[in-house]
């Protein structure tokens, strides 16, 4: 679903630039702000909650077309004036509204600039979650079955290639022989999270009247089976019904031989087969989806999900081996991310079967012959699963918060980055968030969810560092140098919304610098007009990191930004808030030194610098930001898609 960018990172994307601002304007000065130095004695959660409530008008403001960004301020200081938290508010031709708190503190909404990727009236970015929630398995026992028997050898290729692929991502495959599916075998169908069923399938009619669905087993029907007391007790009631049909072996004059086996029924299911819970049960059988009339498979389907399966799949008519086969590895290979079978370039994480289906049709893997492969789902699941799959990723520093976009089931599961178990996991089965550390193991690198023993794909977030600097010169030899390195952490890499689909990254991208991030500054220099006014700039030192609005003078800077995938552009703003001091014959002024500029992205592996230039801006330098290598050995940035 779109995303909204968390509030906090558009409140703080809208200050810095207003800082910016208040610099050009020759802002400064000791003076305070709020309060006139008096104590705020506001509830922080009464404040907080006031604050919320402004962001999320500004978004409404800002998503609303045909208003002029002073007309947006206005309206916000008439909503400011209507909250009960403040006392007074009102607007600016700066194009900012304010409010002022009971209290005497102050904030301030800027509509002044915008990113260039701003548009007037979009749609807002909200996170939606799922009406109906998308299901992982809870367990981890696979079963593959295929009946037909050695006659159909295809039918045992795709079984070795399924039962191949269920072990590698996590899932412990049931000991069954190639071409076995024994009434005992199937009478322990139980604890399953994925089933796989390749069989033969028809339908009878029943003392009542009444057509019922049955799937053939690989036990061959002898007299001596048919008075067994639980085969008999089971064909009395129609548990077992026999089934005749072609078993792939030639025979004289090349003839195809047949023979009749024991066919189980809904009522089988019933009395025998129990699922894991959410489980993915998949039917390689004739009409095992067919409901177009009134007394098709409904009763085995129902059976099958009432016994705990979150998802039945088959197909609605007759449906030839190798189309099938095919369809069926496919089918396997996207829900588990394998990227073994006809793979996409560049590889893609796992999708769900109502996904999988969709690209199937588009490529016209599926309609088989004009056989659809249709998916029935449980009442109240909207999407099945086989792993959890993450889209995308955004991380916040100033909160030190992942959010981890995709399908994660219902049932609470870990995260790891690189392999260190990230804390506070909160879970939602389309998103998940998590804490990072600042620094250190678990502080960037792959990340990865873990549910029920099912690990989802890897996606990078990725630390990139460069370095930068600044000058600014006066008259004379006044001049004031600010210098750094500059870290980002953030996932910016593309994705796929769709199977194969093409790779996005619709949204701009916010980010702001990471721990270990350093800046600093040197002031120096003097300007004498006449013999009796002497202007020096002097002042040097290391700032602090502080990803918050920066107040003038201080001992901190910040930085922060938007990557806007559409152009390819980041759009950087840099404080350095470290005093100059500007000495005027008796009088001293502290100011801040400011910077804005416009970084050009050509490859998420490299960053290059394009000045950006308007009056009173200073010259930038700024070197490549490149990929820094996680905690551990791994290198790779390109995460499956």
């Amino acid at each position: 679903m779109p995303l909204r960018y968390n509030a906090q990172v558009k409140r703080w994307l809208l200050l810095i630039p207003l800082a910016l601002m208040i610099i050009a304007c020759g802002g400064g000065g000791g003076g305070g702000i709020g309060g006139g130095g008096s104590t705020l004695t506001m509830d922080p959660a009464v404040r907080g909650a006031a604050i919320a409530k402004v962001e999320t008008k500004q978004s409404q403001l800002l998503a609303t077309p045909g208003l002029s960004m002073a007309e947006r301020s206005s309206q916000m200081a008439t909503y400011l004036r209507s909250l009960p938290e403040f006392k007074a508010a009102g607007s600016s031709s700066d194009l900012c509204a304010w409010g002022r708190f009971t209290d005497g503190g102050h904030l301030v909404v800027s509509f002044s600039r915008m990113p260039d990727w701003y548009v007037p009236g979009a749609p807002a970015r909200d996170f939606v979650p799922s009406a109906a929630p998308s299901t992982i398995p809870k367990g981890i026992a696979g079963r593959v079955l295929h009946s037909f028997g050695n006659g159909f050898t295809d039918g045992d290729t795709a079984t070795t290639t399924i039962k191949s692929l269920l072990g590698r991502y996590g899932y412990t495959v049931r000991p069954t022989n190639d071409g076995e599916a024994s009434v005992q075998a199937l009478r322990g169908v139980k604890g399953d999270s994925y089933l796989y069923y390749n069989t033969h399938g028809g339908s009878f009619e029943d003392t009542f009247v009444t057509k019922r669905f049955c799937m053939q087993s690989s036990t061959v029907r002898t007299p001596a089976l048919d008075t067994q007391f639980d085969i008999a007790v089971d064909l009395a009631d129609n548990t077992l019904v026999w089934m005749t049909a072609p078993n792939g072996l030639p025979g004289p004059n090349g003839t195809i031989l047949s023979d009749t086996r024991y066919a189980i029924t809904a009522a089988f299911v019933t009395k025998y087969w129990s699922f894991e819970q959410n489980a993915v049960a998949y039917f390689n059988v004739c009409y095992s989806a067919y409901t177009a009339a009134a007394n098709g498979a409904q009763d085995f389907i129902a059976a099958v999900l009432a016994k705990g399966a979150a998802v039945h799949m088959g197909w609605d008519d007759s449906v030839k081996v190798n189309g099938s086969i095919f369809a069926a590895q496919y089918l396997v290979d996207r829900l588990l991310g394998a990227n073994d079978v006809r793979a996409e370039t560049p590889k893609q994480r796992p999708f769900m079967v109502k996904e999988i289906l969709a690209d199937m049709t588009a490529k016209r893997h599926i309609p088989v012959a004009g056989v659809n492969l249709v998916a029935t789902f449980k009442a109240g699941v909207a999407n099945a699963g086989l792993r959890p799959t993450i889209r995308n990723m955004q991380f916040l520093e100033t909160t030190g918060v992942l959010d981890i976009y995709g399908k994660f089931g219902t049932e609470k599961g870990e995260v790891f980055v690189e392999g260190v178990p990230a804390l506070n996991v909160q879970w939602t089965e389309d998103k998940v968030s998590c804490e990072l550390p600042d620094t250190g193991a678990g502080s960037f690198g792959d990340v990865w969810v873990k549910v029920n023993g099912k690990e989802s794909n890897k996606r990078q977030l990725t630390m990139y560092t460069g370095t930068f600097s600044y000058t600014e010169t006066g008259q004379g030899s006044l001049k004031v140098v600010v210098s750094g390195t500059l870290k980002v952490r953030q996932d910016f890499a593309p994705y796929r919304e769709q199977p194969a689909g093409p790779l996005v990254n619709p949204f701009p991208i916010p980010y702001f610098a990471a721990p270990g991030s350093t800046c600093s500054f040197t002031a120096s220099g003097f300007y004498q007009p006449g013999q009796t006014v002497v202007e020096r700039w002097q002042g040097s030192g290391n700032l602090t990191l502080e990803n918050t609005p920066i107040q003038n003078p201080s001992p901190f800077w910040s930085a922060n930004g938007a990557y806007n995938p559409a152009t390819g552009e980041f759009v950087t703003s840099l404080i350095a808030g470290g005093p100059k001091q500007i000495i005027r014959e008796t009088s001293q002024l502290s100011v801040m030194a400011g910077a804005f500029g416009r970084l050009s992205l050509l490859d998420t592996d490299a960053w290059t610098v394009q000045p950006f230039s308007e009056p009173g801006n200073p010259n930038w330098n700024f070197s490549a930001m490149t990929p820094q290598e996680p905690p551990t050995d791994q290198t790779e940035y390109r995460p499956d898609r």
